[in-house]
Parts: C-alpha cells; sequence; structure tokens
C-alpha cells in the first residue's frame, strides 16, 4: 500500500460496508470462528488495518477488548461511529514500530490486509513483541497457487504482483511456502488454516481464493 492507496481508502470510506456486504465478504466471520474458542471476556485484541470495524464487530460482542490501527482517516472515522473498540490509532502498519507496548494484547488479528501489503516480515515481527504468550495471530492472505501465477508478476521469491484492472489498486498473492517460513522465522506455529472463496456472492465479484491462519506461539504449543 502506498499514500495513494489510503486516499483510495479514504474516499471508499462511506460505501465501503454496503459494498463488500453486498459481495458477501466472509472474512470476518472465518476469522472470528476461527479464534472465538480461545477466547475470554477482557481479553486485549489488536486489530491491524481494522478499517472500519467490520471484523471488530464480533470480537466486541464476544466480550474482547478491540484496539484498532490503520492508515486510513476516513476508515478510522466510520470504524469510531461503530462504537466497538477501545481505542483507534492511525498508523500505516508496514512503519515499524506498531504505537504499542510490547507484550500489550492477548491476540492479533489482520483480516483482509496482507493482500495488499508486499513485505510481511517486519509486520510478523510486531505482531511478535506486542503479543502475550498463549494469544492467538490470526489472518487472511490472498492464495499463491500455480495456476494463477500467470495472472501477474512474481515479483520475490513466493509473492506474486497483481494490478487491478479497474482501481490500479496492487494486490500481492502470497505462497503457502512463505508464510510457513516467516512463522517460524518468528517463532509462531499454525495451528489452524482454511481455505475460502472470500466473497460469497461470485455473481457479484470476481472468485478469489484465500486461506486463514490462527498461529501460536511456538513455545506454547
Amino acid at each position: 500500500m502506498s499514500s495513494s492507496d489510503f486516499e483510495q481508502a479514504d474516499q471508499f470510506a462511506e460505501s465501503y460496508d454496503a459494498t463488500v456486504l453486498l459481495y458477501g465478504w466472509n472474512s470476518p466471520r472465518v476469522i472470528f470462528d476461527l479464534v472465538q474458542e480461545t477466547l475470554r471476556p477482557g481479553d486485549r485484541l489488536l486489530d491491524l488495518g481494522i478499517g472500519t470495524g467490520l471484523s471488530a464487530v464480533p470480537f466486541r460482542e464476544a466480550g474482547v477488548q478491540v484496539y484498532g490501527v490503520d492508515g486510513s482517516a476516513k476508515m478510522l472515522e466510520c470504524c469510531e461511529l461503530k462504537r466497538v473498540t477501545v481505542e483507534l490509532k492511525q498508523h500505516d502498519i508496514r512503519s515499524t514500530p506498531i504505537p504499542y507496548i510490547d507484550h500489550n494484547f492477548d491476540h492479533v488479528i489482520a483480516c483482509g490486509v496482507f493482500h495488499l501489503i508486499r513485505h510481511l516480515d517486519g509486520i510478523f515481527a510486531e505482531v511478535r513483541r506486542l503479543m502475550r504468550g498463549g494469544g492467538a495471530f490470526a489472518f487472511t492472505i490472498e492464495k499463491l497457487d500455480a495456476d494463477r501465477t500467470s495472472e501477474g508478476t512474481l515479483i520475490d521469491d513466493g509473492v506474486l504482483q497483481i494490478k487491478n484492472a479497474k482501481s490500479d489498486v496492487l494486490s500481492y498473492l502470497h505462497s503457502a511456502m512463505l508464510v510457513e517460513d516467516l512463522l517460524n522465522r518468528h517463532e509462531f506455529t499454525a495451528t489452524k488454516t482454511l481455505d475460502y472463496v472470500v466473497y460469497q456472492k461470485t455473481d457479484w465479484a470476481e472468485e478469489r481464493s484465500f486461506r486463514a491462519y490462527v498461529a501460536r506461539d511456538i513455545n506454547d504449543s
């Protein structure tokens, strides 16, 4: 994501919820369903790239204290109206450090965010710093399968870059091998994965294959 991406997010913010719900965007529910059995009322959760807060809603309803970070001021304004968070901060999550102290959160999620980011290593390092032991790091990626390599340009080992023909927004597909390497490097282990189609109403939007992960501190396994 670049500054121009945040400008586009600002312009799209007020119509974002209606648009993705029309498409049947199901990533928030997928992430929550994978994590909910580990949640306790009062747990502190950081939502990276919280946007308008759709991903935060089910966690707040479960009694979790949600904190959110996003680079788009307008998205955060829409999120604030939902009143589902304890605190929101405007910050580009690619820029480190993310403005919270060490071991401040029980859980960290990144829902529908990482496919917009080329390099994930620094973010995974920050998640390691910010999390307490025993919690869940849950996130989604757009899958890089062999049959998709013709759609874009392989720019890094395990990363395919695709430009959206309508919006010119760049998206990045990450291979399973790359994600596993990142998790291992930062002392996480994947305890759950789920492959799913990100839009339920594929007559309204292109069919895109995603994978959700739940990872934990390797020392907790």
